[in-house]
């Protein structure tokens, strides 16, 4: 099982420009576009408020695009960059890249890296480097 720790968006009342930050946790308004509130209409609303701002040409538009399509690579990279790095603590998926990392006892209550683990569950974790090829991974027989 691979896990995965997203961070969580916490935005605090500003306003620069035309952006702006709502006062709730994970609720940000771009522009015209306030994520949470399209996020919770139907997908077609979706589709219509992303083929408005992708179309558009304001400054507030592509910023929001930048950001919808920039903020998952770059958190990726993060998270590369950390499990991968050689100076930080030993733990469960920390190591050199294309190397299986498994835990090899069950969590408790002092395990930080997962928000909700199962306490009955192994976890592994690998960081796949695809730079120079891609990786063929084998199941022994």
């Amino acid at each position: 099982m691979i896990s995965h720790t997203f961070p969580s968006v916490t935005a605090s009342a500003q306003s620069v420009g035309n952006t702006t930050q709502s006062n709730q946790p994970g609720e940000i308004a771009i522009g015209a576009l306030h994520l949470a509130t399209t996020l919770k209409q139907p997908a077609g609303a979706m589709d219509v408020k992303m083929a408005q701002i992708s179309s558009s040409n304001k400054p507030e538009d592509i910023a929001t695009l930048a950001y919808i399509w920039g903020f998952p690579l770059i958190t990726m990279e993060r998270q590369f960059n950390f499990f991968t790095n050689p100076n930080i603590p030993p733990g469960v998926g920390r190591g050199p890249a294309n190397l299986i990392s498994c835990a090899d006892s069950l969590v408790d209550a002092s395990f930080t890296d997962v928000v909700s683990p199962n306490s009955d569950t192994l976890y592994c974790q690998v960081q796949f480097n695809l730079t120079n090829e891609p990786i063929v991974i084998t199941v022994p027989p």
